[in-house]
């Protein structure tokens, strides 16, 4: 054979190349700080920002509804036998399906190939989810939550988790260890929320604790706290339906109040208590207890004012109907994950003179 004809493969190297991997690999870590969208699309980049991207893909990751949490969880399953094996750092997970949701709904899904989409137009894939978990998915989808929970145990730092109505949730025997900020978003229900922890549970990492729901009962606060030693910020919105929110804040604060429990050690590590009152839909006989609160938690202010007890009260809100609340709490998430301030923003701070009736005091009714 002559030279001219053997096919000559011309093999180019891009520039993306010759830069080193660890270089790379912090950029990334840099820029997969959303719901997983970023990650995904690097994927799609090249076979080589595929492999370098993979330990960080999925470092920071929104998942909506039944179907994307059992997605999630056979990924994480797969993870742990890998040579190479991905770090879930933040993890949002809301109950519906991503339906008429402001922020973009990440979907976990694998890019799909040209030959996968030439045959989705030819026979269409049902409808991606969209409705909410009903009740009789809830054993499934708490057992799919402890299944990934189990496998991020030893990475996950920031959790925010949008729990249904009448909804158990639990933890996974071994604690998440580097956990700094826990999120349990419940919304406006006539259903009790169910908090299950154990007093040999602990969460040696938490340092900051929101719960919001119309349905946490006090002794599941107390509980909490207990189990948080290194707790320095709590924020508690629209507990009290079921719940009366100025006796655990004087529980907490060891302040004179009637009929408050005194928890038997408080996290001496608290400084920061943010409190919103949150209004149902239709205000009714209930709105002037809900008052009241409010001007009992502003008297705690004035008699123990910053930086005394770091007791902060927010101007109230209104429950929203369920969509528009599982985005603020994806959005208050994506702040958090990103470096900004989140929910615990203190800008709607509400104070006494705002009220426009008089403050009572401790104790008087």
């Amino acid at each position: 054979l002559k030279t001219k004809d053997i096919p000559v493969q011309i093999i180019t190297y891009s520039p993306v190349n010759y830069c080193p991997q660890e270089i790379w690999q912090h950029i990334f870590a840099l820029a997969c700080l959303d719901d997983g969208t970023t990650g995904r699309s690097l994927s799609l980049v090249s076979r080589y920002i595929r492999l370098v991207s993979h330990p960080l893909r999925y470092q920071s990751i929104a998942v909506h509804g039944l179907r994307q949490l059992i997605s999630l969880a056979s990924i994480l399953d797969a993870n742990m036998t890998t040579l190479q094996p991905f770090r879930v750092r933040h993890l949002f997970v809301a109950q519906d399906g991503g339906f008429q949701i402001r922020s973009s709904a990440a979907s976990i899904d694998r890019p799909r190939s040209i030959i996968r989409r030439v045959r989705d137009m030819i026979s269409p894939r049902p409808a991606p989810e969209t409705s909410f978990v009903s009740p009789r998915q809830y054993p499934n989808f708490r057992n799919t939550l402890l299944r990934v929970l189990a496998n991020v145990t030893e990475t996950l730092e920031t959790l925010t988790i949008s729990i249904p109505p009448g909804f158990e949730m639990s933890f996974p025997p071994s604690p998440l260890t580097l956990l700094r900020e826990l999120t349990l978003y419940g919304h406006w229900y006539k259903n009790s929320l169910f908090l299950m922890v154990g007093p040999d549970y602990v969460f040696p990492s938490l340092r900051r604790l929101h719960l919001a729901g119309s349905f946490f009962f006090e002794a599941q606060v107390y509980a909490t706290l207990q189990v948080s030693p290194l707790l320095t910020h709590l924020r508690l919105s629209g507990l009290e339906y079921s719940a009366s929110v100025a006796n655990i804040v004087a529980s907490i604060l060891r302040l004179p109040l009637e009929d408050h429990q005194v928890l038997p050690a408080p996290p001496v590590s608290l400084h920061k208590i943010l409190v919103q009152r949150r209004d149902p839909p239709s205000r009714g006989a209930m709105a002037l207890s809900h008052d009241l609160a409010i001007e009992t938690l502003l008297s705690i202010c004035s008699k123990h004012p910053e930086p005394d007890n770091g007791l902060v009260v927010l101007k109230y809100r209104e429950w929203n109907p369920v969509q528009v609340q599982v985005a603020e709490a994806k959005d208050f998430w994506l702040s958090r994950v990103e470096g900004g301030l989140g929910c615990w923003d203190e800008s709607e701070r509400w104070r006494a003179m705002e009220v426009g009736t008089g403050l009572f005091s401790i104790g008087d009714t």
